[in-house]
Formats: structure tokens, C-alpha cells, sequence
């Protein structure tokens, strides 16, 4: 039995795309009339997942066969569904995918957590040259091991914090809208940040990362498979903002405020590496790009583009960058509260500075949106050094 997803003409009228059960084999196993399948052949990984093609010629299955929780065709042959748009009907359905990109991050937070395994237990041990000469040092010890290893390692601490909190908050289902941004949200960062790391570890472990009994072959199909299994990140990404969007100017939903004012206060600064300081950038970031792209919006639609080339053709960097910056906004909101929950005074020594790298690591990589909206001064970006 296989769940089909396909375009659905009623008298005419297509409704847009509906589930529905179609039986692929009888009961001695053998395809049904009409039905043909074959193996997709060999990937680069994941070979233990059977993907295959199917094949329908003329399948005709019973009107009961379709999955009527958000539409239904009645027994008179009329289209019913409480949801009038035929989009908001297929995401309906879809968000039935979001446990599963739940378990995807999951996935990709084992594959993360074995490269950096292997690439550091691999740089410990691998000597090189010291001062005398010869090889005494591990290159662990090298600040360019260190400076390409650590800011992932962090990361995938504070994406790990960042999705148990999603798992919390789609098991209570008390964040209403942000339910699927959360899950979507998790399953880009956390499969990108697997990618990252394992291409970057790959690479730190020079000859030896290059054989099969380093496993970062398999790591990284397992990164690949997390990048586009249950929705493409890009698509996901471009789905996280505008549920956004559609929260703040629909439903009431206010963003959360800076505690300063980020320009005259956190821009006159010349240390701006707490992470109390970083969440109140995270959320101005938010607050920025969200006014950027309304106002890129309206010029572009005001010019005579249609929705679609403003979408897809005048705004998506506008649009992936503020899905990740929700993201991160998300994810260290999470691990402030996790450090706030720590009972050890060394245990929250420990993992703020974990959490200081990868915030730290976010702000480096958009210093020039800092700097040029007069949230960071050169000099404060000058001194965000990972150390």
C-alpha cells in the first residue's frame, strides 16, 4: 500500500494535490494491474533506504481511498474542504512530515558527533613538527587544527540544546504557528552544520580521512541525505519565513525586543562577545531583515513584479537570510535557558564559553551586516577572536 499524492480534477476543477491510499501489490506480492516499480539504482549513500520509482497506468482505487482528514469528496461527487486554497490543503497534509525532520536532525547530531570524533581523537595523536624540529606536537595543538575544528564542535552543542527544545515543544504542541518553523528550522541548521562539519574534518584528517575505515564517506552521504529528505533546505527555509511574516502582519505574533538599543548602545561598544550582548544582535537581525525584505517587497510589486518574481527572483537572498536568522535567534535563546538551568557553577563556566564560540563564530560570519547597520563598530568586530 503505498500513500500518492496527486493532483485532484473534480468535475473540471482541479483542487490541487490530495492524498490517497493505492494498493501497489495483492496479496501473493505481485504489482497490481497498471502499477510498475523499479529500484532507483545505486546512491552515493543511505543504499540500505530501497527508494524506488512507481509507475501508474490507468489505476482506478475506490473514492474511500482518499485520506479525508482535510478534504473529502462526498458520496454526490462534490469537493469538500474547511481550507479554501488548494496550497494551504497540501501543506496541511505535509506538516504530517515534521516529526520527521525532527529525526533527521537527530540523524545529522550522530553524524556530526562522529566526525568530530574521529578528526580529534585523529589530531591527538598525529604528530608533527615541533620547535625542536621534529614531529613531538599533535597537531590538535595547532592553532589552525583548533580555529576549523572547535567553532563546529561548538555549534553542534548549541544545535544539540536547540533541538531539545524543539522535540519538548513539538511533543507539548503549545507554540501553535512556530511548530513547523521550529521543526523545519532544526533540520537545516543541524544537516547543514553535518555537512560543514563533515567535509571540514575530512580535510583536517589529510590522507587518512580519504580512507573508507575513517567512515567520513558515510557521514557525509548521511549530511547529503539530511540536506533534501523531507523537504529541500532551500524550500524549507524559503517556508520558514514566510510563516513568519504571515505571523507578525495575520496573527499578533510581536518579535521579540533587544534588551538595548542596539545602535546607540551595543554599537558604541568595544567587547561585544557576551552572550547576552550576541542575543539581543541575534533578534535585531531579525527585526532588520524582516523590514528589509516588507520594504524590498513593496518597491519590487510597486515596479509591476508579479508575486512569483518577487519571490523567486527579487528577494530570496532576503528571504534564506532571515529563516536563518530566526534559526540562530531560536537556538541561543534555547541555550541561554539551558545555562540558566545548571546547578554547577563550572558546568555553566564550561558550556557558556561552548556557547560563546558558536554565537560568536554566527556574528563573524555577518560582521558586514553589523557593521554596516552601525550594530557593531569595526573595532569590537576586530576583536570577536576565537580563542
Amino acid at each position: 500500500m503505498a500513500v500518492v499524492f496527486a493532483q485532484t480534477i473534480v468535475n473540471g476543477k482541479n483542487e490541487g494535490v490530495n492524498p490517497f491510499l493505492v494498493p501497489t501489490r495483492d496479496s501473493n506480492h505481485e504489482l497490481m494491474p497498471g502499477v510498475q516499480n523499479r529500484d532507483m539504482g545505486v546512491k552515493i549513500g543511505v543504499n540500505g533506504v530501497d527508494n524506488a520509482i512507481l509507475r501508474f497506468t490507468n489505476v482506478r482505487i475506490p473514492r474511500n481511498n482518499m485520506l479525508t482528514k482535510y478534504a473529502e469528496v462526498d458520496a454526490t461527487g462534490t469537493y469538500q474542504s474547511e481550507l479554501a486554497k488548494p496550497s494551504q490543503r497540501f501543506f496541511a497534509v505535509t506538516e504530517r512530515l515534521l516529526s520527521g525532520r525532527i529525526c533527521i536532525a537527530g540523524l545529522c547530531i550522530g553524524a556530526t558527533r562522529g566526525c568530530l570524533y574521529v578528526a580529534i581523537k585523529y589530531a591527538k595523536q598525529r604528530m608533527s613538527i615541533g620547535p625542536e624540529g621534529l614531529s613531538t606536537v599533535p597537531i590538535m595543538n595547532y592553532q589552525l587544527q583548533q580555529n576549523a575544528i572547535m567553532p563546529l564542535m561548538a555549534r553542534m552543542f548549541a544545535l544539540n540544546v536547540y533541538y531539545n527544545f524543539v522535540r519538548q515543544a513539538f511533543k507539548e504542541q503549545t507554540l501553535g504557528w512556530e511548530i513547523p518553523s521550529l521543526c523545519s528550522s532544526i533540520k537545516t541548521m543541524m544537516s547543514w552544520n553535518a555537512e560543514r562539519t563533515a567535509t571540514t574534518t575530512r580535510e583536517r584528517c589529510g590522507g587518512m580521512g580519504f580512507l573508507s575505515s575513517s567512515r567520513f564517506a558515510e557521514y557525509l552521504a548521511v549530511a547529503h541525505t539530511g540536506l533534501t529528505a523531507e523537504g529541500d533546505n532551500r524550500v524549507l527555509m524559503h517556508k520558514i519565513t514566510k510563516d513568519l511574516i504571515l505571523a507578525v502582519t495575520k496573527k499578533g505574533y510581536v518579535l521579540p525586543k533587544p534588551k538595548l538599543n542596539v545602535k546607540a548602545q551595543i554599537g558604541t561598544m568595544d567587547d561585544v562577545s557576551s552572550l547576552e550582548l550576541i542575543s539581543d544582535l541575534f533578534r535585531f537581525r531579525v527585526e532588520t531583515l524582516l523590514a528589509k525584505l516588507g520594504a524590498k517587497t513593496a518597491e519590487l510589486k510597486k515596479q509591476g513584479k508579479s508575486p512569483y518574481e518577487v519571490n523567486m527572483m527579487g528577494t530570496s537572498n532576503l528571504i534564506q537570510d532571515l529563516a536563518m536568522a530566526y534559526g540562530e535567534r531560536r537556538m541561543i535563546d534555547s541555550c541561554l535557558d539551558f545555562l540558566g538551568g545548571l546547578d554547577s557553577a563550572q558546568d555553566r563556566k564550561v558550556m557558556e564559553c561552548v556557547f560563546r564560540v558558536a554565537a560568536i563564530d554566527c556574528v563573524k560570519r555577518d560582521l558586514s551586516f553589523y557593521i554596516s547597520e552601525k550594530a557593531i563598530k569595526p573595532q569590537a568586530g576586530a576583536n570577536l577572536l576565537i580563542a
